[in-house]
């Protein structure tokens, strides 16, 4: 069988040292023109507490479709602070398999931004900034000359947990393109309970 496995809450593929909600939200589709067995299904996830084995029964199973030739379901569990890892697999109708996929990730209660670049830098022009977030927050960017003056802000970006990632194409406030020179910028991130800033230098260079 082959086996799609989706953290649903991020904007792509999970590396293990991505962070995800605390109450993440995990896409599954298996597909074989044989059928899936759906006898078969297992989901296991190791962390810092007990370990969590469940079967399409599971309440934690949720959005469940299926034909003859494909099987697909959401499976969402609440978790504490620590590093996870989620193992999935699941056999044909004829027993064949099993196919298996597993994503490891880590849920943190307290926000911080990491791994804060931008790319690419020297720009001439455009460049994206790229972050890592522990919590969802509500973000925002600010640009700043060297000696402090505000140049252009982006409001309303991503901020979901785990990776996000900014278009911004190297103008300021009136739509000019920024002359050569260094330049700061931060990011800022706020769950509702904290608010984290994190800054850094950009090149701008023609």
């Amino acid at each position: 069988p082959e086996l799609d496995l989706v953290a649903l809450d991020a904007a792509g593929e999970v590396r293990p040292d991505d962070f995800l909600p605390s109450t993440p939200k995990f896409s599954v589709e298996f597909r074989d023109s044989s059928g899936i067995d759906d006898r078969s299904v297992r989901i296991v996830l190791t962390g810092p507490g007990d370990e969590i084995s469940d079967g399409l029964a599971s309440d934690r199973v949720a959005d469940r479709k299926e034909d003859p030739t494909s099987l697909r379901f959401t499976w969402s569990p609440r978790l504490d602070d620590g590093r996870y890892t989620l193992a999935v697999s699941g056999t044909d109708l004829l027993g064949n398999g099993p196919a298996e996929k597993s994503v490891a990730f880590q849920v943190s209660s307290d926000l911080a931004i990491r791994k804060l670049l931008n790319v690419p830098n020297p720009t001439a022009d455009a460049t994206d900034f790229t972050y890592i977030l522990s919590r969802p927050a509500d973000v925002s960017i600010r640009i700043f000359t060297i000696a402090g003056r505000l140049i252009r802000k982006l409001d309303g970006v991503p901020g979901r947990a785990g990776y996000n990632q900014v278009h911004w194409d190297g103008r300021d406030a009136d739509g000019q393109l920024l002359a050569n020179g260094v330049y700061l910028y931060t990011v800022s991130a706020d769950d509702g309970r904290k608010r984290v800033r994190e800054k850094e230098r950009l090149i701008v260079y023609r």
